[in-house]
């Protein structure tokens, strides 16, 4: 089944026969089918389908001249994502109960992963169909919403890109007649695993940020000259980007333009973020 709902997710996809393997301090692999979320699976597919429909493919997101983000953009943003709070804190219960009783909040022990595991792959399908009709209900599309993400958490807020569960996310659907087989590890280095995730987000956001500042660039032929100063930046950005493969978009120096209008909502998406979600949130940006 090599639909849209295996490539949302960075080493993680959604498809007929679908395994799970949890190794999250239980002892050994447990091994979970997940056939009867088929149905919710295609039920994504169509979301995204229609989202595309309706706002052309992620990479299309052409920003602003100058990268702001007007006011009513970043409503419809946190209106989604607010929306998304209660779906959001029952996906970071389950992460943090795979994550080990971290806190002292008892909730470390090997019943408590086994149930978490259970119900993390319909958690996961309940949290992205959501994300996703919220998106279509408020008219948004994933590239928009992928560009206010990255630049808000990311370059402005100053969130860690590693923010994520301790233990590895990955998978591999090399054997398509067997089903998709996603690993939770929290038996790995964690070191190692963030380490790894700093480099799978860099370059899976990293790809998208570039053809958002492409189409911004090609955008400028539309507007006059006096608007030079503004062309020569985003092509500095734009050579800074093909030179390093991993650099995020304004990594280093967020415009003025885009920062002035990230802060009058400053308090709203801090509150938003979720710092265990981020590799998931970033992971179910379909980047096709």
């Amino acid at each position: 089944m090599a639909s849209t709902s295996k490539k949302w997710f960075i080493g993680c996809g959604i498809g007929c026969g679908l395994m799970i393997l949890i190794t999250a301090g239980i002892g050994g692999g447990l091994y979970f089918a997940f056939k009867d979320v088929v149905g919710d699976a295609e039920s994504i597919d169509e979301s995204f389908e229609a989202l595309e429909s309706a706002f052309g493919s992620p990479r299309d997101f052409t920003p602003a001249a100058d990268g702001a983000i007007a006011a009513d953009r970043l409503e419809v943003f946190l209106t989604a994502r607010e929306a998304m709070a209660d779906s959001r804190d029952k996906m970071a219960d389950i992460l943090k109960t795979l994550d080990g009783d971290k806190d002292g909040g008892g909730k470390g022990n090997v019943l408590d992963k086994i149930k978490a595991g259970i119900t993390l792959i319909p958690a996961i399908l309940t949290f992205v169909s959501e994300r996703n009709e919220h998106l279509l209900d408020q008219g948004m599309g994933v590239g928009e919403y992928t560009y206010i993400y990255s630049l808000a958490y990311f370059a402005y807020l100053e969130k860690d890109l590693t923010d994520g569960p301790s233990f590895q996310m990955t998978g591999s659907d090399d054997h398509e007649d067997s089903g998709f087989k996603w690993k939770v590890d929290s038996n790995s280095d964690e070191e190692k695993v963030r380490t790894k995730r700093e480099k799978e987000i860099r370059r899976h956001l990293h790809n998208m940020q570039l053809s958002f500042l492409i189409n911004q660039i090609s955008a400028m032929n539309d507007v006059d000259g006096s608007q030079e100063s503004l062309r020569v930046m985003l092509e500095e950005e734009k050579s800074a980007m093909d030179s390093a493969r991993r650099r995020l978009l304004w990594e280093e120096n967020l415009p003025e333009s885009i920062r002035a209008s990230l802060e009058p909502f400053a308090e709203r998406l801090d509150e938003s973020y979720s710092p265990i979600l981020n590799v998931l949130e970033v992971g179910m940006i379909n980047s096709n």
